[in-house]
């Protein structure tokens, strides 16, 4: 059997996403997207309507990473009431998560699978989404020492401009992001600054020439 990107990305057994969500199956399923292929990876979705038989359905959390090359999936739950329920701690109590929880852990999962992948399609889109789910996440200053010690960076480094567009918004969130960082190792916020200052270029020349590209020719 086939590992899902969630379940790859999560680092769990195969198929265990599929297996976990199969438990549910009278409250929701996991489905595919009809995204173009423009959209980015692994966004929070929130979309509430009805489906052809009248029942009402709410969409969230379209977790499951979408290669710009192929197609996503999302997390259809049927009830509106069980998405409210999940979403107060006040009733949810040990089954309730924050989302910076989430955030959190997603973005130490696309550090370490970084650092261990050679997958460019997988770098492609740890490119893309880690600074969201970093810059929205709990501080993770371990993980972010021992991924630029590692070489993490680097491998980023290699990856296409276009797939960087993120990183100027995480230069000027890097202050607060690697306050607890900096006086305990410097020398990686002095890398890690390094970095985002050349993808920043990077990708502002990147958009100057594919505006030149869609110009009219003279």
């Amino acid at each position: 059997m086939s590992n899902s990107p969630l379940s790859k990305l999560l680092r769990l057994e195969t198929e265990s996403t599929e297996i976990l969500i199969s438990d549910l199956c009278s409250l929701g399923s996991m489905e595919k997207s009809d995204f173009s292929n423009t959209d980015l990876g692994m966004r929070h979705q929130s979309f509430s309507g009805f489906t052809n038989n009248g029942r009402p359905v709410i969409i969230l959390h379209r977790f499951v990473p979408k290669y710009k090359d192929g197609p996503g999936s999302y997390l259809r739950l049927l009830y509106k009431s069980f998405s409210d329920f999940l979403d107060q701690e006040s009733r949810a109590k040990d089954l309730f998560v924050p989302l910076t929880r989430v955030y959190e852990h997603l973005a130490k999962c696309y550090l370490l699978n970084t650092i261990e992948s050679s997958d460019p399609d997988f770098l492609k889109e740890a490119a893309d989404n880690l600074p969201i789910y970093w810059t929205m996440g709990s501080p993770i200053d371990d993980e972010i020492i021992n991924f630029t010690q590692q070489g993490g960076w680097l491998k980023i480094d290699s990856v296409h401009a276009g797939y960087k567009s993120y990183y100027s918004f995480l230069l000027n969130e890097c202050g607060p992001l690697t306050e607890g960082i900096k006086n305990r190792d410097p020398e990686v916020v002095a890398a890690m600054s390094t970095f985002l200052n050349r993808w920043r270029r990077e990708y502002e020349d990147f958009t100057e020439e594919e505006y030149q590209k869609r110009m009219p020719q003279k």
